[in-house]
């Protein structure tokens, strides 16, 4: 059985009937980069204010699962927006919204992409505090349009499980984030370096924990030993 549902228009008197068991759900994504067959060369490209395509190849792969050590929507709304950071960004993930392809390499807008880095980065601030305070039946928060699968559960005679399948990379980091600050976990700065990292819940560090790598903890530890 397979439904499309846009989280868009999902408003909050439909909210209780989901929550809690949201971050239960399993997210189905593969997404396909590009890469070069020739030693060295990048596979994508800043041409003409536009992020560009130009491997040769192809491969899919399942982004959510790279980044489990350090989320992608994290990775992806705290970079600074210059070409150079969200250059680095497709070489590791490839594009949003478009798949890498041999014929007709894609292309998107460098402007896209600062937009939706602003757009997640704000949400990352806003959509936890917005949702305990504006507590009303009227309230609901724009996350990312997904299909929603029913597939068998696991084991005879067992209820089907329900997945969720975002259509490409923007929307996928959407419903990552949204499944993290619905299972009620924080986002907490790094001691040493500042980047935000989970805490609080399953996938997340200790709610307790300073800092978002043991290097960042060793770093931090040498420089304040170096100061006494």
């Amino acid at each position: 059985m397979t439904a499309t549902v846009d989280l868009d228009n999902v408003h909050h008197p439909y909210h209780h009937r989901i929550r809690g068991k949201m971050s239960e759900v399993a997210i189905n994504f593969e997404w396909s980069r590009a890469y070069s067959t020739k030693p060295g060369r990048a596979a994508y490209a800043i041409e003409g204010g536009k992020i560009v395509q130009v491997g040769d190849r192809r491969e899919n792969y399942a982004p959510l699962r790279l980044g489990a050590v350090y989320p992608v929507y994290l990775e992806f709304a705290q970079l600074d927006g210059s070409p150079e950071s969200c250059l680095g960004f497709a070489e590791k993930y490839g594009l949003l919204c478009t798949s890498a392809r041999h014929s007709k390499p894609p292309s998107e807008e460098l402007t896209l992409w600062k937009a939706e880095i602003k757009r997640m980065s704000g949400n990352l601030r806003a959509l936890p505090n917005v949702i305990r305070i504006a507590n009303s039946r009227g309230t609901y928060a724009k996350v990312a349009t997904v299909d929603v699968l029913l597939v068998p559960g696991h084991g005879e005679g067992s209820p089907p499980v329900m997945v969720l399948e975002p259509g490409d990379l923007l929307q996928a980091m959407n419903l990552e984030m949204a499944q993290f600050i619905s299972g009620g976990g924080r986002l907490v700065p790094c001691k040493n370096c500042g980047l935000l990292f989970q805490a609080g819940r399953a996938g997340g560090k200790r709610t307790i924990a300073q800092f978002h790598s043991d290097e960042c903890r060793i770093a931090f530890n040498n420089a304040k030993r170096r100061g006494k």
